[in-house]
């Protein structure tokens, strides 16, 4: 039996800005081996294939992990409370190729090893971090906006001569505009 549950959700109405083919996938991976402590984190290698898989199918995508946490709280040796609903989250990732999925994987996992003491502190004391629940990655298609060239003022802004619209015929206009303003 695999120490892992590896599910996927694919969520296709929720989101109009991007197309119904590819709006926003989520994979999860469960600790059915109740693997204690940060130990759990290396279960987050477990979406390097999915990634890489929605890289080939989507191109460039961006990502960010959701830690799910038991925490116990103890008093005088006591446990006095227990929650499995403590969620810590990563910072958002942009992958433009396939050879990044396994740096960001690996500084998510140093990033949750520094945020979790540092919520675990912020909801109070006596909370300890017993071990990852579940670990999610939620995926959307990136398309990032590209440079242009030249392009020709409305007749009413041309009018007010307030603008500089640097003409070129490379792809580099925003370089242009800051020179023009510099110069």
């Amino acid at each position: 039996m695999s120490a892992m549950n590896t599910t996927e959700n694919n969520i296709s109405d929720t989101m109009e800005v991007f197309p119904k083919e590819f709006t926003e996938g989520k994979f999860t991976v469960q600790n059915d081996e109740k693997i204690k402590g940060f130990d759990g984190l290396k279960l987050l290698k477990e979406f390097r294939r999915k990634l890489k898989s929605t890289m080939r199918e989507h191109g460039q995508i961006k990502y960010y992990a959701v830690a799910r946490l038991l925490m116990k709280k103890q008093l005088e040796g006591k446990t006095i409370q227990k929650t499995d609903d403590f969620y810590v989250s990563a910072p958002k990732h942009e992958l433009v190729r396939e050879d990044q999925i396994k740096e960001s994987i690996g500084s998510d996992i140093d990033y949750f090893k520094d945020a979790i003491p540092e919520r675990q502190a912020k909801v109070g004391s006596n909370w300890i971090f017993i071990r990852v629940v579940t670990l999610e990655a939620h995926t959307v298609r990136h398309k990032p906006l590209a440079g242009s060239s030249y392009i020709e003022l409305p007749d009413p802004l041309k009018l007010k001569k307030a603008i500089v619209n640097v003409q070129n015929k490379d792809q580099e206009c925003f370089k242009w505009a800051v020179l023009s303003a510099l110069f």
